[in-house]
């Protein structure tokens, strides 16, 4: 039936959704790769979320654009515990293939990490990932000092690719550079 209507009748979904919450009270924190998140949650769902969340993504990904998707996400987030990862040259499949037994065609790379070396993308995610549950979800306060952009960046100062993390974005970035 959908096929034989030109378009999605957008005021009957956002009443549909309107009334709709999505929050599972197990859920303590969150890792998301890539994520479709400002069109799908908008400003007013990002900013209700109270839990830890780290966003991976990459710079070069068309699937999902980092500043379209992940970054405008990231600034809405008003946790104080959040946390934005981005491999400079990484694409959407070098993420998913780097946690996954998916074979895609850029499988061989993470977060950008080339045929030089890919298994350290893989390492630096798995690190972070592993940090970032052990502070978040067990309390292991120990594990904190893995989730800091200086040691992210000392992990792969001397790397072709590289991964940045941030806690926060200057007030306003990235305006101009997404659209409202």
């Amino acid at each position: 039936m959908a096929l034989g209507k030109n378009s999605p009748d957008y005021e009957q979904i956002q009443q549909n959704l309107s009334n709709l919450d999505l929050r599972d009270r197990r859920v303590q924190a969150v890792i998301a790769l890539n994520p479709v998140t400002s069109s799908i949650l908008g400003q007013a769902g990002i900013s209700r979320i109270e839990i830890p969340v780290a966003i991976a993504a990459g710079a070069s990904d068309t699937v999902t654009p980092v500043f379209l998707e992940q970054i405008q996400a990231f600034n809405w987030l008003t946790t104080k515990e959040k946390y934005l990862g981005i491999g400079d040259k990484g694409t959407h499949t070098d993420l998913i293939a780097g946690v996954s037994n998916v074979v895609l065609p850029s499988s061989n790379r993470f977060f950008g990490f080339s045929e030089r070396n890919p298994e350290l993308g893989r390492i630096l995610f798995q690190a972070f990932s592993t940090a970032f549950m052990k502070v978040y979800l067990a309390h292991q306060t120990e594990y904190r000092p893995f989730l800091s952009a200086s040691y992210v960046k000392n992990s792969n100062r001397d790397q072709a690719v590289k991964v940045y993390l941030v806690r926060s974005l200057p007030p306003g970035f990235p305006q101009g550079l997404v659209r409202k």
